[in-house]
């Protein structure tokens, strides 16, 4: 009986292993949708014959083949499947290939936290188990994957964290003899040297995998190899042998690859000859590749707008214009493919806006029917007590009044349930224009060819699509708590480790505000139990508000402390303070504390909203100078019902090897210099906007055509306005300690300033908030989102405006404030110039420095203004002014050239004679005879 059972079993076990070689092979091929067919044939014969561990293995090798297809849904379905038997039979290699496809579509998804506790999950089952197989090793890649992906190039500490992870899955590989794992480790190595600059080091790493993945003729892994082997040589400027490397992998590709991996091959070939500059050589790399993108689902606008833009520089590098033209356009209509995208992107949130108005209304409708119902049927309980002779009629009515209650409630019901669902769906549906947004930037920022302006719009787009997904999660995480469908997930969560993780993941941003941020955790080595999504929304969302509101060079302290079984954190910024009413509405939805302080209202909502689904409670209060949020959360096991746990098997999440989370928004490595244009000669624009990616993006439009200052609100913007005196200045509207309004009254009511033309720009639209703007003194008003061609223009049309003025005032023999139309401001000014001029021109001592002094102004300050207002500088304003007063003496006096000359201030008679032929075209003495 024991041998026939061995055999049965023995033979189970080669039938699985002959399966899987098969649809191995097939996925070696890229034939995923053959080995889906023939692994759900082999699942089907499993399940008739109750082959529990078969079945199981089966389900997990199609979870991981549509993985492959990128189809997330399907791949958590199988996986989940097969996680319920692995669970129930015991079967550690299940639950750990279960994990890994779960912890898979984290990873795809940029969810790194919880892909990295998946991980750690399949290291647990290891451990408890005493099993070790392939899902262990992939799970030691992935984390090392994520590391690198994660962290910053320059911190090695966690560089070095990947490594070890990498040599970690090496080891195991080696242990169980899977050489193809083990030199797949080889090549992460390899990347690993690479990235640190360490070429030398990484080369005996992709030699060696390359040797064993020739003779296993595996050519994906050897595409791999040969790509990064591209680049080094590329970066060692040894173009040769990079040469040799790429059309390598192009052969590889065109000998067993397919239509989009050879597409892929000659795409990098001829971005590797752009590089180098052979774009003649280049061409017919990216044509090909462009037919091929073209016409496949792959070609996303991201792919083809790059290739389209690298063929418009190259055919205008060999000279072939007519080509070189086609692709630009080309080019411009991938990028306008993009922006479309972008506002089809704000047509829904305005639909959305305009529905949720059109359900409140609604909402409030019954709402008011609820009260009259309720206050008929208080009515007729006083008219029952009258007599029992109505007592027939009372029942009547409160038959109809009792069906219309229950209408009303239903109504109501279905009424909460639509807006839920309709929050859930329109929140799903942001998803995928997101994911169009977000995937070809991306794409982008991995070309080397990037200028750095592009580049910098580029991770000003990825950061501010990554809030707008943050937003969007926040409203769906609002509408399944409106429904009841936010379900309670805790498990055991190292404390400490975590906490500290999520915190100092905002050390970047709080660094880039010079804040200083303190953590304290009371309590080491401590173990409770947590949700871990709720965990890191809660601390998440208080300390990105922490940040937002505490000034530059401000400090946030974060407190933690574990104990009686009680998890309290503590969040407190300096540097503002709320009133007992700000305090009070707080946590209200859509609540701003601030009117010129921007922002949608959720995330403390949800936050408290959340903090409550977990037992716990939130509150905040705030003294002179700082405001403080305390949370207490329940960490003790026996508080939470069995449905609201995770399987003991699966709930142990360690993070000891992650002590910094990535920062949310990526740096710009390009960064904006503020006087990026020294010609003195251009124009200087001032920009003003509390959103420093929108400052950054106004100066890349900017900064080719003038001189660009920037500041950070309408204080800042004024103190500026007055030292550089821009020809033109660019405000938004909201702006916290001084707003656009205050800015232009400020601007216009200062001598200094008050001639600057102002543009105010902002997200507020509607004819009151325009002519609140132009009431107070603004040229223009521009609503967000703008077109930077009409934006552009505006500036232009503003500076040809003021051109003709100073062609007016250059025409006036002398300066006649009276005759012009321009607000009392400037002509007081000009008044001041014409009685220093009437006294003080004819001194030949009168210079520049002693005009400014006269006038109250720096020589700065004073140069700016006359040459906004007139065209010429300050010494060239005064000499112009003699010479006009000296020609109109010539044209009624008798008196000769020289004492005109000396009388209008000039003590050199040639130099005099000279500027007035240059400023008259004649000399002074046949200008006299011809008057």
């Amino acid at each position: 009986m024991r041998n026939s059972i061995l055999l049965i079993v023995s033979i189970a076990f080669f039938s699985i292993y002959g399966q899987s070689v098969r649809i191995d092979s097939l996925v070696k091929l890229s034939k995923y949708d053959e080995a889906l067919r023939l692994a759900k044939k082999q699942y089907e014969q499993a399940n008739k014959e109750e082959a529990f561990l078969e079945m199981a293995l089966l389900q997990n090798e199609i979870a991981a083949l549509y993985f492959k297809k990128n189809n997330y849904d399907s791949t958590q379905v199988y996986a989940n499947k097969a996680l319920a038997v692995g669970t129930t039979k015991h079967y550690p290699e299940v639950i750990m290939g279960a994990y890994l496809a779960l912890a898979n579509i984290h990873y795809a998804k940029f969810e790194d936290l919880k892909a990295l506790a998946r991980y750690q999950q399949i290291d647990s089952v290891a451990t408890a188990y005493e099993h070790q197989d392939v899902s262990l090793i992939k799970a030691y890649f992935n984390r090392g994957k994520v590391l690198l992906r994660t962290y910053s190039v320059n911190d090695t500490s966690y560089i070095g964290k990947a490594e070890n992870y990498f040599k970690k899955a090496i080891h195991v590989a080696q242990q169980l003899g899977n050489e193809s794992e083990e030199h797949y480790g080889y090549i992460m190595l390899g990347n690993v040297y690479g990235q640190r600059g360490e070429f030398e080091k990484a080369m005996p790493f992709f030699t060696k995998s390359a040797a064993y993945f020739e003779k296993t003729n595996s050519y994906k892994d050897l595409s791999g190899i040969y790509w990064s082997l591209g680049i080094i040589y590329t970066d060692l400027n040894d173009y040769q042998k990079a040469d040799y490397y790429y059309a390598k992998r192009l052969q590889l590709m065109l000998d067993n690859g397919n239509e989009g991996d050879i597409a892929n091959a000659k795409r990098t070939y001829g971005g590797f000859l752009y590089r180098i500059k052979n774009h003649r050589a280049a061409i017919p790399y990216f044509t090909e590749a462009y037919e091929y993108y073209k016409d496949s689902d792959a070609g996303s606008s991201g792919i083809l707008l790059g290739i389209t833009k690298n063929l418009a520089e190259s055919y205008f590098r060999i000279n072939a214009f007519e080509e070189s033209a086609t692709f630009y356009e080309l080019s411009m209509r991938y990028q306008d493919t993009l922006d479309s995208r972008k506002q089809k992107e704000l047509a829904l949130d305005l639909e959305a806006k305009y529905e949720t108005q059109q359900k409140e209304q609604e909402l409030q409708l019954l709402a008011a029917q609820k009260e009259t119902i309720e206050l008929q049927k208080s009515k007729q309980r006083t008219l029952f007590v009258l007599g029992f002779s109505i007592v027939s009629l009372v029942v009547v009515f409160l038959f109809f009044l009792l069906r219309n209650r229950q209408k009303t409630h239903k109504k109501l019901k279905e009424l909460d349930q639509a807006k839920s669902k309709f929050f859930e769906n329109i929140s799903h549906e942001f998803r995928t224009p997101l994911t169009l947004i977000s995937g070809p930037i991306e794409q982008q920022l991995k070309s080397k060819n990037l200028a750095p302006v592009a580049k910098r719009n580029l991770i000003i787009a990825k950061n501010n699509a990554k809030r707008l997904l943050q937003l969007v999660n926040q409203l769906l995480d609002l509408s399944k708590i409106e429904a009841d469908q936010y379900t309670l997930a805790v498990q055991q969560v190292q404390l400490d480790e975590t906490l500290s993780t999520l915190i100092s993941s905002f050390s970047y941003q709080a660094e880039l505000k010079g804040i200083e941020l303190v953590t304290v955790i009371d309590g080491t080595d401590a173990v409770g139990w947590v949700d871990l999504d709720i965990l890191e929304k809660v601390v998440t969302n208080l300390m990105s508000n922490a940040i937002k509101f505490t000034p530059e060079e401000g400090k946030i302290t974060c407190g933690v402390k574990l104990g009686n079984d009680v998890l309290s954190i503590q969040i407190v910024n300096n540097g503002v303070h709320l009133t007992e009413n700000e305090l009070e509405h707080i946590f209200i939805r859509f609540h701003s504390s601030n009117e010129n302080q921007l922002g949608t209202g959720i995330g403390l909502a949800l936050t408290k909203e959340l903090v409550e689904r977990h037992k716990g409670t939130i509150d905040a209060n705030s003294d002179t100078n700082s405001v403080r949020f305390s949370v207490k959360l329940p960490i003790s096991e026996k508080l939470y019902r069995d449905n609201e746990k995770l399987p003991k098997d699966i709930s142990i999440t360690e993070l000891s090897d992650l002590s910094n989370k990535a920062p949310q928004l990526q740096k710009m490595q390009d960064e904006y210099i503020e006087v990026s244009n020294t010609n003195d000669d251009l124009p200087v624009v001032l920009l003003i906007d509390d959103n420093a990616d929108l400052r950054a993006y106004l100066s890349s439009l900017c900064v080719e055509k003038y001189i660009v200052y920037t500041a950070k609100d309408g204080k800042e913007g004024f103190s500026k306005a007055k030292q550089y005196v821009p020809d033109v200045i660019i405000t938004d509207l909201m702006m916290p300690n001084e707003d656009g309004i205050q800015l232009t009254k400020n601007v216009k009511d200062n001598i200094n300033t008050s001639h600057i033309p102002i543009i105010m720009l902002t997200a507020k639209s509607g004819d009151e908030n325009v002519l609140s703007g132009i009431e107070t003194g603004a040229d223009a008003y521009i609503t967000k989102p703008f077109n930077s061609d009409i934006l552009l223009a505006t500036i232009e049309n503003l500076l040809v405006s003021r051109k003709k003025l100073q062609e007016r005032f250059s025409q006036e023999v002398l300066l006649t404030p009276q005759e012009i139309s321009i607000d009392s401001v400037e002509q007081k000014f000009l008044m001041n110039i014409k009685e220093i001029m009437d006294q003080e021109l004819v001194e030949s001592d009168f210079t520049a420095e002693s005009f400014a002094q006269s006038i109250g102004m720096s020589r700065m300050q004073l140069h700016r203004k006359l040459k906004a207002l007139t065209g010429l500088t300050t010494t060239e304003f005064i000499r112009t002014q003699r010479l006009k007063l000296a020609a109109d003496l010539l044209s009624k006096s008798n008196a000769n050239v020289s004492e005109i000359g000396y009388a209008v201030g000039f003590n050199n008679h040639s130099y005099f004679t000279k500027c007035f032929k240059e400023e008259f075209g004649v000399s002074p003495s046949d200008y006299s005879k011809s008057n």
